[in-house]
């Protein structure tokens, strides 16, 4: 096989409109928080440090988003990339020891080899890229995929 094949992440709008929702939540809860100590003044006033919580909240959960494969690239040569916003992670199919769902979660897939990948198991087409990387790595642990 020589030719390139992509999987796509499929998010229906809910989840989308869900993500920025909360994400502008916790940048109004920032904006807020760093704004009312200079609007309140007294002892009871708040301290600035405050709005510090809901931006390293905010900010580690947006890091978390864009970390999250979008697409995976099944090249020809067994080559697996898996592209997300921030980071792009490449490993060969004959690496990759297992594939299993993660621990205390639900949708999440942990993809372990040389490097350890956690994608969402909403893929198009899925099953074709378990199958293929099968082809690849017969000795390739798969569970609940």
């Amino acid at each position: 096989m020589t030719q390139e094949k992509t999987y796509r992440l499929y998010l229906p709008w809910g989840s989308k409109a869900f993500l920025l929702g909360m994400l502008l939540v916790f940048l109004a809860m920032t904006v807020v928080f760093f704004i009312l100590p200079f609007i309140t003044t007294g002892p009871d006033a708040p301290p600035p440090f405050i709005g510090l919580f809901p931006l390293l909240v905010g900010g580690w959960n947006l890091f978390w988003i864009l970390r999250f494969p979008h697409q995976i690239v099944f090249h020809g040569d067994g080559t697996i990339e898996f592209r997300s916003v921030i980071r792009k992670v490449r490993m060969n199919a004959t690496e990759i020891e297992s594939m299993k769902p993660a621990n205390a979660t639900f949708g999440f897939i942990v993809v372990k080899g040389k490097k350890k990948v956690t994608i969402l198991a909403q893929f198009d087409d899925f099953h074709q890229f378990v199958i293929q990387l099968k082809q690849f790595n017969p000795s390739v642990v798969i569970r609940g995929c």
